[in-house]
């Protein structure tokens, strides 16, 4: 009996091995088609945008100061004391309005002698025409000096008179003294300042752009400002002038943004913030910036299917302005993208769209 039992076991052992790698090969392939099923039957929950064109400007913001457009550090042109202000601080004053006056005592003095030799070389020289017009002995060579004497005199007479008209110092602009320079008693010289007036009925506001922006702004370019002091009030203007050359300290562009203020409500030395448009089109495709993922291939979408199935689509992103991206390839207006639960998504997987 000993030998049949080892002849049955040697039997059918190979059978029963074979029958369970029949049952766990089944069990394997039971498995694997049912998490098949699984990963078919999978949807997932999403949110999305439809595509529509729309405006878009990107903006270059900058800070600028106001200054006024006229302003004007009066200077005295001839020296001597002053004898008498007539104007402070805070005063409106007209082109023309006496300033002040320096004494005029020492000028008065040489105009005067250059106004009696002028009288006497012109006597001189009237005198020998008329003899000479009588057929006097007055030699041309004669006459002709006398002449150029007489003319010199006058120019002589011409200059003082200047330079004693000079002694009034005047407001060369209308505007407001911004500051007094001098006191009565005090000794000038040419060249000393002795006021500053500002006109602020026109301002310029001035700020820096940066060289990789300067190409879009030209001159006319459309600008609104706005001023802390005033709130949200926006005020526009068009750029004026535009520098031709770098500022070496900071590497900027000089702008002017001239506004009028015949209010006052704008000051020389508040700060502007300056919107400048960069670029715009009437109709761009805009996209949530979230909404675009990054990809081994590149940056993409996850646009929306008729079949309900989200296909990965590569796109080229523009300008951006705050959460907003301008999309310039890749997708178009009526496009249904993901904007939320992109992140987790496969390209051909099945969605469902909630609210």
């Amino acid at each position: 009996m000993y030998p049949l039992k080892k002849q049955n076991i040697a039997i059918f052992l190979p059978l029963l091995i074979f029958t369970c790698i029949l049952f766990f090969n089944g069990c394997s392939k039971n498995d694997a088609v049912e998490t098949v099923k699984k990963q078919q039957r999978k949807v997932s929950r999403v949110r999305v945008m439809k595509i529509s064109a729309s405006p878009f400007e990107k903006k270059i913001n900058l800070i600028g100061m106001a200054k006024a457009k006229e302003e004007v550090v009066v200077s005295a042109e001839e020296g001597g004391v002053i004898n008498k202000i007539l104007f402070d601080k805070g005063d409106r004053v007209k082109k023309g309005t006496l300033l002040l006056r320096l004494d005029e005592s020492t000028l008065k003095a040489s105009l005067a002698e250059v106004e009696a030799v002028f009288k006497l070389e012109k006597f001189n020289y009237d005198k020998l025409k008329i003899l000479k017009k009588g057929g006097g002995a007055v030699s041309e060579f004669d006459l002709e000096n006398a002449r150029l004497k007489s003319s010199a005199a006058a120019a002589r007479a011409d200059v003082m008179r200047a330079r004693f008209g000079k002694l009034q110092i005047m407001s060369p602009i209308d505007g407001i003294v911004d500051q007094k320079l001098a006191e009565i008693g005090e000794l000038v010289r040419p060249g000393t300042a002795v006021a500053k007036i500002i006109n602020i009925e026109q301002i310029k506001v001035q700020a820096g752009i940066a060289e990789k922006d300067v190409r879009f702004v030209t001159r006319r370019s459309q600008a609104q400002l706005v001023f802390d002091a005033y709130g949200d009030t926006i005020f526009t203007a068009k750029v004026d002038y535009i520098a031709t050359t770098a500022d070496p300290s900071n590497g900027t562009f000089m702008i002017e943004i001239p506004l009028s203020n015949k209010n006052k409500l704008i000051k020389p030395g508040m700060f502007a913030r300056i919107m400048l448009t960069k670029e715009s089109c009437k109709a761009c495709i805009l996209v949530p910036q979230d909404s675009i993922i990054e990809h081994p291939t590149g940056k993409a979408i996850f646009i929306v299917d008729a079949k309900g199935e989200a296909k990965l689509q590569r796109v080229t992103p523009g300008e951006t302005e705050g959460d907003r991206v301008v999309i310039e390839k890749g997708i178009n207006e009526g496009d249904t993208i993901v904007i939320v639960g992109q992140r987790n998504l496969a390209d051909g997987e099945k969605v469902q769209v909630v609210e």
